[in-house]
């Protein structure tokens, strides 16, 4: 199936919204950031590190605009408790599973070359095996270069690389399309790893993103079906 996802949206208001930031322009930080945040919650991996870094630099002022950027989701949160009060997130723990999709993704893989039959549906499932790879490279990206330089931005990228090692089976690492989206806000993180740590492994990582990118490529041009579509109304 097909699903519109707000990964790439959020990763843009949130890079707008960092620019407010080191421009020191923060009312426009706190709403765009505050926007991020409501339209997919992930944007906090990198807002949380800044937070943090305010903190350790004992940077009140940005440390108190960090924070703002909390009071319009909690608002928006205590009004859909109100509004809704049958609502709970009891969901929770179907998308925080600890390396079972990871796991899970690799029983199958095995599972199908023990049948060694359906040639199409190992394909299939190798399709994603570019993303197990860069997720281990990506865990082991932060650890590199000089680790006093941009821990901010290290935290923000294991953060990320945390939400997806614990992605769940079903949800996400049984359709590459879930799982290869979550990888979306590592990469301009990694650009700010890198413009304060130069010395940092990222040659890999960045390898092997351009590869799934052009696979991907591959996959919409010439293997998905063309979807139907209409012009007007």
């Amino acid at each position: 199936y097909y699903v519109l996802v707000s990964d790439s949206v959020m990763v843009s208001i949130l890079i707008i919204a960092y620019y407010f930031y080191v421009k020191e322009k923060y009312l426009l930080f706190v709403l765009l950031s505050s926007l991020a945040i409501l339209t997919k919650e992930p944007a906090l991996f990198l807002l949380f590190p800044l937070g943090l870094a305010a903190l350790f630099r004992k940077d009140w002022k940005k440390m108190i605009v960090v924070g703002s950027v909390l009071v319009i989701p909690v608002c928006w949160h205590l009004y859909l408790s109100y509004r809704f009060p049958n609502w709970r997130p009891g969901r929770l723990t179907d998308f925080i599973l600890p390396f079972e999709g990871l796991i899970s993704y690799m029983e199958s893989i095995w599972s199908q070359l023990a049948a060694g039959s359906n040639v199409k549906e190992l394909a299939r499932l190798l399709s994603r095996f570019p993303l197990v790879v860069l997720f281990f490279l990506g865990v082991f990206l932060p650890f590199t270069g000089k680790l006093k330089k941009g821990w901010e931005f290290r935290i923000s990228f294991l953060l990320v690389l945390f939400m997806v090692g614990t992605a769940g089976y079903y949800h996400f690492w049984s359709v590459y399309e879930n799982v290869s989206r979550m990888f979306t806000l590592s990469i301009p993180i990694l650009l700010l790893l890198m413009n304060e740590d130069k010395t940092i492994r990222k040659q890999e990582y960045i390898l092997v993103t351009i590869l799934i990118l052009f696979l991907f490529l591959i996959k919409v041009l010439f293997i998905s079906k063309q979807m139907n579509y209409q012009v007007g109304f």
